[in-house]
């Protein structure tokens, strides 16, 4: 107001110099209320005050909702004009209600409640920090702060629920496998004559009172399986449609194969190499073994958002230097299965590890390379555009992969190559052809 009323006496007693002074007094016009704008967001309440909390699960299940969920208040005397609250969203993480940026004002004492909820997948995701922005009602000047540093929310695997599981379990939770041949064990497989050394426990009585001849029983031999996945988690494993990328799809597999062999009795144990990290867990068997496996994979980070080309990705870690270090440190001296799951993105890298399979197999150990290839099997799947996009861009990828499973096959290392419904049957039907030559 002081401004207007300047220019007004500035053009009565000097018209001559209108101009000069309609700029100048324009500039103390603008400085002023520049000024007046600055001090208003200045007035606003602390914005550590405003939010009451924020509440951000710390873990979920894949393909759930996962619901974060802030309440706000003005307790000041002053009104908020304009108020923003930004909770950051990993992009890999689709949002099912809500928005991650929510705009609202608040009259004295007023509170509103704030919901953004995503879709969780599998994996550690990052989210936040949550922070507050206050802005003038021209938008002059902008004022943030945060309130709720970040928190990584952790989701666990929803396995396959493939027909193999309802059609092969056979043993009871926690039991030895029977293998349909003669050995220790509990179940009955016959009876034959008597042999000087038999234990006398196990002689037939019943055979005897009806033949007058000495048998003994004997029992079906039971064996477990040791079986080891190692899984590949590095960046191009991220790259893929939503919900089908190669780590997805192979974390599924895997856990429903360790629900599988949990039953059977075997024991198990999952190794994951990460671009930065490693991580997994010890030998485990049984019911725990589903936890322990669910427990890990929700630990795997997601890589950094970028733009990367599987075919040209360089990775500070191999699969050589897990397979040719840490592995070999934790395998028992007994005939182990190995099963690597990676999209062997690297042409070079899966001779080095066709190299170090032939060693392991020659110390006795089974390994077979799981290329879960999701492009080529699920395309009928694909429902967008982008999709079909991915698949097209991912030719030169397909053929690479050809390229190495050819190389790998002719060096005698055992591959898989199935769409991701017919890789847990696949796995399933090897480990039970292992378990017969026990």
């Amino acid at each position: 107001m002081l401004s207007l009323a300047f220019i007004v006496v500035a053009a009565v007693l000097a018209p001559s110099q209108g101009i000069f002074i309609a700029l100048a007094s324009t500039a103390t016009f603008l400085t002023s209320l520049a000024a007046s704008m600055y001090v208003r967001v200045s007035s606003y309440p602390d914005p550590r005050s405003v939010v009451a909390e924020v509440s951000i699960p710390s873990s979920g299940v894949e393909g759930e909702p996962i619901c974060i969920r802030a309440w706000v208040r003005n307790h000041s005397s002053r009104s908020i004009p304009l108020l923003e609250l930004r909770i950051p969203i990993p992009p890999q993480l689709r949002i099912l209600r809500g928005k991650w940026l929510t705009r609202l004002g608040l009259d004295s004492g007023e509170e509103a409640n704030v919901e953004v909820c995503i879709e969780g997948r599998l994996g550690a995701h990052i989210v936040g920090p949550v922070e507050v922005v206050y802005r003038d009602p021209l938008a002059l000047y902008m004022r943030r702060q945060h309130v709720f540093s970040e928190k990584s929310v952790r989701v666990y695997p929803r396995p396959l629920p493939p027909i193999a599981l309802r059609e092969l379990v056979v043993s009871r939770l926690g039991g030895l496998s029977r293998t349909r041949r003669k050995g220790f064990g509990t179940e009955f497989f016959g009876i034959r004559e008597y042999l000087p050394g038999d234990e006398f426990r196990r002689i037939e009585w019943k055979a005897y009172a009806r033949t007058g001849e000495l048998y003994v029983k004997e029992f079906e031999h039971e064996a477990s399986i040791h079986i080891v996945f190692l899984l590949d988690a590095r960046t191009p494993m991220f790259v893929g449609p939503p919900g089908s990328t190669p780590f997805e799809l192979s974390a599924r597999a895997i856990l429903s194969v360790a629900m599988y062999g949990a039953r059977r009795g075997d024991n198990l144990m999952l190794m994951y190499l990460g671009d930065e990290i490693h991580g997994g867990t010890p030998f485990v068997r049984g019911g725990y073994a589903v936890a322990a496996f669910s427990e890990a994979l929700s630990h795997v980070e997601w890589p950094t958002p970028r733009l990367i080309e599987p075919s040209r990705y360089f990775s500070p870690r191999s699969l050589g230097w897990l397979m040719r270090y840490l592995l070999p440190q934790r395998l028992p001296r007994e005939k182990s299965m190995i099963f690597l799951f990676t999209t062997l993105f690297d042409e070079e890298e899966v001779e080095e590890v066709a190299l170090l399979a032939r060693r392991l197999m020659a110390s006795g150990h089974e390994i077979h390379v799981v290329a879960p290839l999701a492009e080529i099997f699920e395309t009928r799947g694909l429902a967008t555009l982008r999709d079909l996009l991915y698949v097209v861009r991912s030719k030169e990828v397909i053929r690479a992969r050809f390229r190495s499973l050819t190389l790998l096959r002719s060096m005698g290392i055992p591959a898989i190559v199935a769409g991701p419904t017919q890789v847990v049957r696949e796995v399933i039907r090897r480990i039970e052809l292992a378990r017969l030559h026990l």
